[in-house]
């Protein structure tokens, strides 16, 4: 894991100890992943435009991705994600269960450049048995700038305590426009509180 991941974990630990007044060896790191060998065990899943357009990103990519990353758009064929209709995308994680105490947090890196009036970006915690329903983290990732942003420390419900869960990134667009090279995410993490 390449030390800017190290540290982003490290301060994800941090922040859930002190959120929950222990220290940091007793937080655990319930999911992890930094794409550095793929997308394998994610679940691509797409309605609408083809082909599909999460996928994993290399490091270069469309002049964005610093690492591997998991990227939607239609590189490396082009660096924008035209899908020439509506599209709702999602990527989701192998399921796992939030043990422990909570709170429980999710933190995580993204880049973002995409239509702002008609093109959404969301993260949802889906609830098993799976297919499952979806419980809103993060109701859009709002930054549109292309540079990289950091979610860290986001606290998940507590009222999903014991629950198997999928970590699930949905993207939503227009037919319209199509701007921007899309997004991409890594260095997921999330933790309990012991």
């Amino acid at each position: 894991m390449p030390l800017g991941a190290r540290l982003h974990t490290l301060r994800a630990l941090l922040a859930a100890a002190v959120l929950s007044g222990t220290s940091a060896a007793q937080s655990q790191i319930l999911l992890s992943e930094d794409f550095e060998t793929g997308i394998d065990g994610w679940t691509l899943v797409q309605t609408g435009g083809a082909p599909k357009h999460w996928h994993h990103a290399l490091e270069g990519e469309c002049g964005q991705a610093v690492t591997s990353m998991a990227g939607y758009n239609l590189s490396p064929a082009a660096c924008n994600y035209q899908t020439g209709t509506n599209d709702k995308a999602r990527l989701i994680s192998q399921s796992f269960v939030l043990t422990g105490k909570p709170p429980y947090l999710l933190s995580f890196q993204y880049k973002r450049q995409m239509d702002t009036s008609d093109d959404h970006t969301n993260v949802l915690l889906l609830k098993g048995p799976f297919p499952g329903s979806g419980v809103v983290v993060i109701d859009s990732l709002l930054d549109n700038s292309g540079s990289v942003q950091t979610i860290a420390p986001h606290a998940i419900p507590a009222s999903l305590v014991g629950e198997t869960v999928e970590l699930e990134f949905e993207i939503i667009t227009g037919s319209a426009g199509h701007a921007g090279f899309g997004v991409y995410v890594d260095n997921i993490v999330v933790t309990n509180s012991g």
